[in-house]
């Protein structure tokens, strides 16, 4: 649950395989507020509905003033495979794409500069994208917090790699 907004909260959407490991990932991040996962669509022209063309995405809630946008994007780099086209660890298919959604424009200039400037450090094109969220679907109760409730569930991201300073 979170807490008093007081106006100054960001959200950013970003994908990366499975939305359990991602989703669980954030949430143990200092400056991330609430985690809700949930299918993205970024194509105004596929019906919201049609879920096969959806993409597993968490929309994180934080707090700006705690952890930026850009260190939000590092950390999705160090947890995702950034060469590998719609597939993470074992999952496999369109709805594990991976990128970052953004709904203006200030954003979509930073995630575009800094998606840009990790892609020097690799020899393989980077699928990895900002894209534009023109829906968010909110998945069902039984997903949310899902490796939390279920820890013994199967998860590609690897949770070490957040450093003990950046932990809650």
């Amino acid at each position: 649950m979170m807490a008093a907004n007081n106006g100054e909260w960001k959200t950013a959407t970003v994908a990366g395989g499975c939305f359990w490991g991602v989703e669980e990932y954030y949430r143990r991040l200092k400056g991330i507020v609430d985690t809700e996962v949930g299918l993205a669509n970024d194509d105004e022209t596929v019906d919201p509905n049609d879920i096969d063309n959806m993409i597993e995405a968490v929309k994180l809630t934080y707090d700006p003033a705690v952890i930026s946008l850009e260190h939000i994007i590092d950390h999705l780099f160090r947890i995702v495979d950034p060469t590998s086209y719609d597939k993470q660890g074992p999952d496999q298919g369109a709805h594990y794409r991976t990128g970052v959604f953004y709904d203006n424009s200030s954003d979509k200039l930073l995630i575009e500069n800094t998606i840009a400037e990790k892609s020097v450090h690799y020899k393989q094109p980077i699928y990895l994208q900002a894209r534009n969220l023109h829906h968010f679907q909110v998945a069902d109760e039984k997903h949310q917090a899902y490796l939390a409730n279920n820890p013994s569930a199967h998860c590609h991201v690897d949770f070490s790699l957040i450093k003990d300073d950046e932990k809650k």
